[in-house]
């Protein structure tokens, strides 16, 4: 009777056939862990060399390795966990903060929106920078308020002037936060897309016209309807 003829696994390639005499060589002198994955003739499925001979269960010094993902990433189903909170509490946060809530969103959910998969990913730079863009623009808002009603009191038309002049670099400045987090919402749309319907390939719908007219507050809908 001929001797069973042996394969292995060495990474992610098969090797063999290979006699079971060469097969022991290999694990005796180490050149394949003995932890290593092989298969002959009449066996039901891949077993480990320490398993199939016990005799190199010492030999082995090395860890297996960390379980991978599987292959197909399409079919690894990560879970993000999303902080979830109803949209008229966003919208209500974002008017009684004046905005500042609205960088604040992209913060509390940034570190998990960055453990999709997708070649984009949020910095934290330009969410501080807003929140600080959004305070400014909260005192100029003030201090226009306060000019405004010391013409009024005074009678003083520069007054007017300065509030005027204080209330155009608030707009500009408020203008220039909101297109930039404008643009950060498209950006968490595509990652979105590329986690849900690329690598997961769930196809789920993400409106462009719908992130324009409602921010964050269409992102926050689409994440409380994420299972």
């Amino acid at each position: 009777m001929s001797e069973r003829e042996w394969h292995y696994i060495d990474g992610e390639e098969k090797k063999g056939p290979i006699s079971e005499n060469t097969l022991r060589e290999l694990l005796q002198k180490k050149i394949i862990d003995s932890g290593v994955l092989i298969w002959a003739q009449g066996m039901d499925d891949w077993k480990k060399a320490n398993a199939v001979f016990p005799e190199f269960n010492s030999l082995s010094d090395i860890p297996p390795p960390i379980p991978e993902k599987q292959k197909d990433s399409k079919t690894y189903q990560f879970k993000p966990v999303f902080k979830k909170i109803p949209v008229i509490l966003v919208i209500i946060y974002t008017v009684i903060t004046f905005g500042i809530y609205y960088p604040v969103w992209f913060l509390m959910r940034r570190e998990e929106i960055n453990r999709l998969e997708s070649d984009y990913n949020l910095g934290k730079g330009v969410f501080i920078f807003s929140i600080v863009m959004f305070s400014l623009s909260l005192v100029l808002m003030m201090a226009s308020g306060f000019f405004e009603g010391l013409s009024e009191g005074m009678n003083a038309p520069v007054f007017i002037e300065y509030s005027k002049n204080i209330e155009a670099v608030d707009k500009i400045t408020t203008f220039i936060v909101v297109f930039t987090l404008l643009f950060q919402c498209f950006k968490v749309k595509r990652i979105f897309q590329d986690h849900f319907n690329e690598h997961l390939s769930l196809n789920i719908k993400f409106s462009g016209l719908a992130v324009f007219f409602f921010q964050i507050n269409y992102l926050q809908y689409k994440i409380n309807r994420f299972d």
